[in-house]
C-alpha cells in the first residue's frame, strides 16, 4: 500500500503545468528543482524559451485586477524575461482570483510582462531576485484598452415598404421590374391602392381620392386620373406615399385619401443621361432623361413618350320570349384604342447655404387620344332577321398644360423642423369631341349625336408651411394658403334624325 501512494505523488509531480505567453508564446513546465522532475520535462520548439534557462528554488507572486472594476483579471497571461538576452525564461497564467505563481526561478535580473485581451499590457522592470526569495508583486493594476474610431459608417438599406406615423411609403426605386412602364405600373404594386384595367385608381375600395406630384397639385391629373399616370414614367418615380389620414396642409381634398408621387433628384456630380425605350403589344414608349450637377447646382431635363395601340372585340347574345314570340339581339363591336402623350420637364435647384435651398421648374404635357367604336345590332324574330343597325362612335380627346413651381426651403438642426414658402402656376387646354352615328343596313343615316366640350383651367397658389417635432411621434404644423382659380366651360350638343 504504501508503494502505491508513493507512485501516485511521484506522478502528480511529474504532471506538466502549461502557461501561454503574450504575442504567441507557448507555455512551459515549472519543475521543482529537483534533477527527476528536470530530466522528465519536454520542452516544446514554439516557446522560445531561452535554452538551457538555470532552475533555482526563488518565486514570484502577485494579483491581477482591473484598474476600473478593482475585479480579478482572470486567466490573465504572465511572461517572465531575462533582462540581459530579453528572452523569455518562464510564464504562467492566473487563476479565476487573478492569482499567479512563478516557481524554481533562478537568482538574476527580470522583466514581467502581464497582458490579456481588452487591456494595456502591463511591464515590471528592474525585478531583481535573490537565490531563495519569494517576491510578491502585491497588486497589479491594468487599465481598460479604449481606442477612438475616428469615424464609423453604418450602411442600410431601405425597406420596400415603409410604415410612418401618418402615411406608408412604397420606395419605387428599388423596384426594377417597373422599368419602363409607367406610374400606373407602379401604383398597381402599392399596398391599399387598386388599379384597374383602364387605368383608374381607387384606394381601399374608393375613388374619391386626391393625386398630388411632389407635394403639390398638378393640372394633368384635374382632368383624368388615369390618363395622367399614363404621361410619368416609371423610371422617374423614387416613392409613392398613401396618406389616409391627411392634415389641414392638404386642404382635406379627397376623403379616401391623398396619393403623393415623389420623383427622383439627382445628386451625383457632372453630366448623367438615362434612355429607356419599350415595344409592347397595347404600346410603345420612349424615355430620355439628363441631369447636370455642379458644386450647388443641379440642372434637369427630361422627356418621355408613350404611344398606344390597342383592339378589343365583344359580342352579345340576348334572347327574349314572349307570348310564344321569340326575340333575339345579336351584337358584335370592333373597338379601337390609339393615343400619343408626351411629357417634358425642366428645373433647377441651388443650395443657397448649409440648410437653404431654391427649387425651380416647368413641365409641359400633351395629349391626343382617338376611340373609334363600331357597334352591328341584328334583330332576329323567330329565328327570321328582322332588322340590322350600325352604330360609329368616335370620341377625341386633345389636351396640353404646362406646370410651374418655385420652391424655397428652409431647415434646421432638429430632425423634422422645416420651414416652407412655395408657389405655382398651372393651365391646361382641353378639347373632347364625341360623335355618334346610326346607321340602316344601306349605311344610311339614320340619327346622328354630337357632343363638343372645350375648357380651360388655370391655378395659381402661394403657400407657407412649418413644422417642428414636439414630441416622440408627434408633430406640430402651421401654414397658410391662397389660391386662385379660374375654369371656363363651352359645351355644345347637336341632335339630328
Amino acid at each position: 500500500m504504501k508503494n502505491i501512494l508513493t507512485l501516485v505523488i511521484v506522478a502528480l509531480g511529474m504532471t506538466a503545468a502549461h502557461a501561454q505567453f503574450p504575442g504567441g508564446l507557448g507555455g512551459m513546465q515549472s519543475g521543482d528543482g529537483n534533477g527527476r522532475n528536470r530530466n522528465t520535462t519536454t520542452q516544446q520548439p514554439s516557446l522560445n524559451l531561452e535554452s538551457n534557462a538555470p532552475k533555482g528554488n526563488s518565486r514570484i507572486i502577485g494579483f491581477v485586477i482591473d484598474s476600473a472594476a478593482t475585479q480579478a483579471v482572470e486567466f490573465a497571461n504572465i511572461a517572465l524575461f531575462n533582462k540581459a538576452t530579453g528572452k523569455p525564461v518562464d510564464g504562467t497564467m492566473a487563476d479565476e482570483k487573478g492569482k499567479f505563481t512563478l516557481k524554481s526561478i533562478a537568482a538574476g535580473d527580470y522583466k514581467l510582462m502581464i497582458s490579456f485581451i481588452g487591456f494595456k499590457d502591463k511591464t515590471i522592470d528592474n525585478i531583481k531576485l535573490a537565490k531563495g526569495q519569494e517576491l510578491d508583486l502585491g497588486v497589479i493594476k491594468l487599465g481598460p484598452d479604449v481606442r477612438t474610431l475616428a469615424e464609423v459608417v453604418v450602411t442600410g438599406e431601405k425597406s420596400m415598404i415603409e410604415e410612418k406615423v401618418d402615411r406608408m411609403v412604397y420606395n419605387a426605386e428599388k423596384d426594377l421590374t417597373s422599368r419602363g412602364g409607367d406610374a400606373a405600373d407602379i401604383l398597381k404594386k402599392v399596398p391599399m391602392l387598386s388599379v384597374d384595367l383602364d387605368g383608374n385608381v381607387s384606394l381601399r375600395g374608393s375613388s374619391n381620392i386626391r393625386v398630388l406630384i411632389n407635394n403639390k397639385p398638378s393640372t394633368i391629373v384635374a382632368s383624368s386620373i388615369a390618363d395622367a399616370l399614363k404621361m410619368i414614367p416609371a423610371d422617374l418615380i423614387k416613392s409613392v406615399e398613401v396618406i389616409t389620414s391627411p392634415s389641414a396642409k392638404y386642404d382635406a381634398e379627397g376623403s379616401a385619401g391623398i396619393i403623393n408621387i415623389i420623383t427622383k433628384k439627382s445628386t451625383l456630380q457632372g453630366l448623367t443621361l438615362n434612355l429607356d425605350a419599350g415595344v409592347g403589344v397595347r404600346g410603345s414608349n420612349l424615355s430620355l432623361n439628363g441631369n447636370y450637377r455642379q458644386g450647388k447646382l443641379g440642372i434637369t431635363l427630361g422627356g418621355f413618350g408613350r404611344m398606344f395601340y390597342n383592339k378589343a372585340a365583344t359580342t352579345l347574345d340576348q334572347t327574349t320570349i314572349q307570348n310564344g314570340v321569340s326575340l333575339l339581339t345579336k351584337q358584335s363591336t370592333d373597338a379601337y384604342d390609339n393615343g400619343l402623350f408626351g411629357r417634358y420637364n425642366l428645373g433647377f435647384d441651388y443650395d443657397l447655404g448649409k440648410n437653404q435651398s431654391l427649387t425651380a421648374g416647368v413641365s409641359f404635357g400633351t395629349r391626343n387620344m382617338i376611340r373609334s367604336q363600331d357597334m352591328t345590332s341584328n334583330l332576329f324574330t323567330n329565328n327570321l332577321l328582322t332588322s340590322t343597325t350600325l352604330r360609329d362612335v368616335t370620341t377625341r380627346d386633345l389636351s396640353n398644360n404646362v406646370d410651374m413651381n418655385l420652391d424655397y426651403i428652409r431647415t434646421f438642426k432638429t430632425p423634422g423642423k422645416e420651414w416652407s414658402i412655395s408657389t405655382q402656376y398651372s393651365r391646361s387646354n382641353l378639347t373632347n369631341n364625341f360623335n355618334a352615328d346610326l346607321l340602316s343596313q344601306s349605311s344610311t343615316l339614320l340619327s346622328r349625336q354630337k357632343n363638343l366640350n372645350s375648357n380651360v383651367n388655370q391655378e395659381a397658389t402661394i403657400q407657407t408651411d412649418y413644422q417642428t417635432p414636439i414630441k416622440a411621434n408627434q408633430m406640430f404644423e402651421i401654414g397658410a394658403k391662397t389660391i386662385m382659380r379660374q375654369v371656363n366651360s363651352d359645351y355644345s350638343y347637336q341632335v339630328a334624325g
